[in-house]
């Protein structure tokens, strides 16, 4: 949804993906319903593993400042969506869900 990441591949593969999203959404209705959870900002032990922990802290440290929910997204916030996506979503296909606690809103740090 945003070309930001370590690399090109990285980003172009991820919008690869939510156009797969719409494509199979389309070709599968009304048998398969087809969604797509995009998490950013990630924090947890996998995050904790290929960042340094000064970088780990900044990342936790902007989600609390920056990020208008002032948090980050955990794994169990993602398990959480998709259970509902199961469970609860019988109307919704095709969607790209973004995840990441309005990070893309941009530093609303120094909002009033």
């Amino acid at each position: 949804m945003r070309a930001g990441g370590s690399s090109m591949a990285y980003t172009s593969s991820k919008a690869a993906i939510n156009n797969l999203t719409l494509a199979m959404a389309r070709a599968l209705a009304p048998e398969v319903r087809v969604n797509a959870l995009c998490p950013g900002g990630m924090l947890g032990a996998w995050t904790r593993k290929i960042l340094t922990e000064e970088q780990y802290q900044a990342r936790v440290d902007a989600a609390k400042t920056e990020y208008p929910l002032r948090r980050g997204i955990w794994p169990r916030d993602v398990a959480v969506a998709a259970l509902f996506l199961v469970e609860g979503a019988t109307t919704m296909t095709g969607e790209c869900i973004r995840m990441d606690c309005g990070q893309h809103l941009g530093d609303t740090s120094n909002r009033t």
